[in-house]
């Protein structure tokens, strides 16, 4: 929010989906009543360019893979699974832990400033939700890693 606010607050809009209470100004958009599934994010996401996920706090990443579903370029820290769930330059960027507010507004500057490399972002990381973490492809590798159990359990 603050990046937002010193560098790019003429020229782009910001929405927040926070439960946190945001000083509200021209540009800034917050939404404070989202709940999982709600049916607005679809919406949300289809009018966002790029979803930046700057947090050290989530490990795993949901939003993030909510971005990628909806062909969303993202920029996000490498922390925990993140790392493994967005690719670096394919995907968006992936920003080292523990990245300075430099690197992040460098990051948000860069696939803004390049809409084709952005949109191409955005495809592959839809791509790369539907091969890893559609529930369709999780399920079918949960039920391989089960029957292994298995059979090395029967085995002895």
């Amino acid at each position: 929010l603050d990046i937002w606010r010193r560098h790019l607050s003429t020229e782009t809009t910001l929405t927040l989906v926070t439960r946190d209470d945001v000083k509200l100004q021209p540009g800034l958009r917050v939404f404070q009543d989202f709940r999982p599934g709600d049916p607005r994010l679809d919406t949300l996401l289809a009018a966002t360019d790029l979803f930046v996920f700057p947090s050290e706090i989530d490990t795993f990443g949901y939003a993030l893979i909510e971005a990628m579903a909806a062909e969303v370029p993202t920029i996000s820290l490498g922390v925990a699974a993140r790392a493994e769930i967005a690719v670096d330059g394919v995907t968006g960027l992936v920003l080292p832990e523990g990245a300075d507010d430099d690197a992040l507004l460098q990051g948000i500057q860069q696939l803004l400033s390049d809409p084709v490399r952005s949109r191409e972002m955005g495809i592959a990381g839809r791509k790369r939700v539907l091969e890893h973490f559609d529930a369709r492809v999780t399920t079918l590798m949960l039920i391989e890693v089960l029957r292994e159990a298995k059979a090395l359990f029967e085995a002895g």
